[in-house]
């Protein structure tokens, strides 16, 4: 009985780890979504951008911090390339 419960407890600890993690990871990206969907409206409402190609490495850019970096960027660029210059 003992062996049972430890093993019972030992799932639910995982479960609960693996809740944990998830729910950290689906906030991350709902964060990564927003960051993207502002940086396109700014880039659109600026004139700063159509370009189907400018779309495509907005979104699949998966580091926030880079995100950041080119939304503030967005905020006052004059030219879309000051925008992602290193």
């Amino acid at each position: 009985e003992g062996e049972w419960k430890g093993l019972l407890e030992g799932e639910r600890k995982g479960f609960l780890k693996g809740e944990r993690k998830g729910e950290r990871k689906g906030r991350l990206e709902g964060k990564r979504e927003g960051q993207v969907a502002a940086l396109t409206m700014l880039l659109q409402a600026r004139g700063l951008s159509s370009n189907p190609a400018v779309h495509e490495r907005i979104n699949q850019c998966r580091n926030q911090k880079t995100l950041r970096q080119w939304l503030h960027r967005a905020a006052t660029a004059e030219h879309l390339d000051e925008v992602f210059e290193s």
